[in-house]
């Protein structure tokens, strides 16, 4: 026992001789904090409180991630007895020292974890019917169903056991892992299906009140497709309206005089504008005459389609629309009763 803690302690002697590398891009606070826990970590572990220790290695190196904060954290592991933990820390160790460039620590990490594999306790998740999305927890770790059946290694001691899925009851247990180099089989039951919850029904004067459903008025055809001509018959009559304008302002342009029935004008270009003048303001007067009666109908029968409603069945609406065309312009009646 003598020769083991001299043995020990020379190691560590080895390891606080390595300063933590750190690395430039960290803070000047951070570094510092890390520092501070760093060496506060060592104090308490050469006093033997590893409990006290390794959670400030641990801290120190989220801080700021060196190598030799990662061996130190490994060996207070080990001395506490949390093999498991000691060897993938030493393995993280060796990744990150042989990332930075440092062969000699990256030896040192692999052989002190190569050392602890012999002596690993390791627990096997064995599910006798696995349900979907089953998910053990045992301690902290979740063992995900890629895990079970294989011996994953664990520190010592008694840990709690859940299981859990979807739709099913967890189970709830204990596996208890002390000797070293075994492997602990951890048998989770069949998941019982969890029952329906049946409803409670509430006294009178507290049951919610339930909210009128209110029927979708159905759709109306009549009253789309009176918006479909009435639309028609405003763009036709936009349509004339234009036409129209542009008619009467080629007239004035051409230099033409009304001669009788017919006209007069100064030159063949101005005849030529003259008849297309007369020939677009015949077609404005059409689309004028077309669109307004299609608009019409178009009203007409939005209005019929709004329904009797309230009103008594025998009730009707009756239109009569009766257009005036003339000479010198149109004009459209409208009568009726709703």
């Amino acid at each position: 026992m003598t020769y083991f803690r001299f043995f020990l302690g020379f190691t560590l002697l080895g390891l606080l001789a390595l300063a933590p590398q750190r690395a430039d891009a960290q803070s000047t606070g951070s570094q510092a904090a890390a520092e501070a826990l760093f060496r506060e970590g060592r104090r308490l572990m050469e006093e033997g409180n590893y409990e006290e220790a390794c959670p400030k290695f641990e801290a120190s190196n989220r801080l700021d991630v060196a190598v030799g904060t990662l061996l130190n954290l490994g060996v207070c592991w080990e001395s506490g007895g949390r093999l498991a933990s000691a060897w993938a820390t030493f393995l993280e160790a060796a990744a990150l020292a042989a990332r930075t460039g440092s062969p000699e620590r990256e030896q040192l990490a692999r052989s002190r974890a190569l050392a602890l594999e012999s002596r690993l306790i390791r627990v096997r998740v064995v599910v006798a019917s696995p349900a979907r999305g089953e998910q053990v927890t045992v301690g902290e770790r979740s063992f995900d169903d890629v895990m079970w059946s294989v011996a994953i290694p664990i520190d010592a001691g008694t840990w709690p056991v859940q299981a859990s899925a979807p739709g099913r009851i967890t189970w709830e247990g204990s596996v208890t892992a002390t000797q070293e180099g075994s492997v602990v089989e951890l048998n989770v039951p069949a998941l019982e299906v969890a029952p329906v919850p049946d409803e409670v029904e509430l006294p009178p004067g507290l049951q919610q009140p339930v909210a009128p459903v209110i029927p979708e008025e159905p759709a109306n055809p009549a009253r789309a497709a009176g918006w479909a001509v009435t639309v028609a018959g405003v763009a036709t009559l936009g349509a004339g309206l234009g036409l129209g304008i542009n008619a009467k302002n080629l007239w004035n342009d051409a230099n033409c005089a009304p001669s009788g029935d017919d006209y007069y004008c100064a030159s063949a270009a101005d005849q030529s504008d003259a008849e297309t003048a007369r020939t677009r303001a015949n077609i404005a007067t059409g689309l004028l005459v077309g669109g307004g009666t299609v608009a019409v109908a178009g009203i007409i029968l939005l209005i019929v389609s709004r329904g009797g409603g309230d009103e008594d069945e025998d009730s009707t609406a009756r239109v009569r629309v009766t257009p005036n065309v003339g000479r010198q312009g149109m004009s459209l009646n409208v009568q009726g009763a709703f």
